[in-house]
């Protein structure tokens, strides 16, 4: 007897919690015996290049699924207008202070929205932030 979905979601939720967080660990563990073994003369650095360069592709591709995944199940992001209008700038490249300046407000007003910004977007950084916006149409880029 196959077993519905709806009653397998809730058990199934941790075990892929834990995968995710062993994955990360994993990754943590390979860039570290990367950097080992580069410092220790043991691999040719093109050869790690060429190892982190598939990892980040597949980082890549996998942040793009999860994105789309997002954008068609979740609610839509929802920026106060002040929150656009710095996410323009960032995109923009300004930084906090020229940001500031431009919008009449302390560097510190600014990066709380920023910081809001990042959590909103689900990111930790300005790149992942532009990213992440223009991936949810939030600004004008690639999807």
């Amino acid at each position: 007897m196959p077993v519905e979905r709806s009653s397998c979601a809730p058990r199934c939720e941790e075990p892929v919690e834990e995968g995710v967080s062993a994955l990360g660990e994993a990754v943590e563990v390979m860039v570290a015996r990367l950097t080992g073994a580069v410092e220790a003369r043991l691999m040719p650095v093109p050869t790690v290049l060429r190892a982190l360069e598939t990892l980040a592709r597949s980082v890549s591709e996998l942040d793009g699924v999860l994105t789309r995944m997002l954008v068609e199940t979740a609610d839509p992001v929802r920026l106060t207008p002040r929150e656009q209008e710095v996410l323009d700038l960032l995109c923009a490249g300004h930084s906090a202070t020229g940001m500031a300046r431009r919008l009449g407000l302390s560097p510190r007003t600014v990066t709380k929205h920023q910081e809001r910004l990042y959590r909103k977007l689900g990111t930790s950084d300005r790149l992942g932030a532009v990213l992440r916006a223009q991936r949810l149409g939030l600004v004008p880029g690639a999807r």
